[in-house]
């Protein structure tokens, strides 16, 4: 917006990286979310569901998506591809995890849209810095 000199909602002009964490597992869920609200540079949500999730695109307008692949209630490359298909939101990075994906399907993912990939467990220090590669340092 910035850069075509149309004004900068106050909720939006942040210099924060915005970061929705989607997952069922409440545990991973409190554990990123502790982790990546310590980081100065990082503002995040997390939701359990995929309404949650949806509600929460719309509502936080996050720079990356830290989606879960199999969710109770939704598989998260359908996620990715209703996302993908919203105007305002297409442009949003999109990191899978999971604890279900083989190799060969970990490649595919990046076909259907993702921009990275991490087997649960993972360092959080990794993701993190991930995301930093995805969404430059904001100013």
């Amino acid at each position: 917006m910035r850069k075509n000199k149309i004004p900068v909602p106050p909720a939006l002009d942040s210099a924060k990286t915005r970061i929705l964490v989607v997952d069922d597992d409440p545990h991973l869920l409190k554990a990123l979310e502790r982790y990546l609200a310590r980081q100065e540079t990082c503002e995040v949500r997390t939701a359990a569901s995929r309404l949650a999730a949806g509600i929460a695109l719309k509502a936080f307008k996050p720079h990356v998506v830290v989606l879960d692949i199999l969710l109770g209630d939704i598989d998260g490359r359908e996620f990715l591809a209703a996302l993908r298909k919203d105007p305002e939101l297409s442009d949003v990075k999109a990191i899978a995890i999971s604890d279900f994906i083989k190799e060969g399907e970990a490649r595919s993912l990046f076909k259907r849209g993702f921009d990275a990939y991490f087997p649960k467990p993972f360092p959080p220090a990794a993701l993190l810095a991930e995301i930093g590669r995805l969404v430059p340092a904001r100013s």
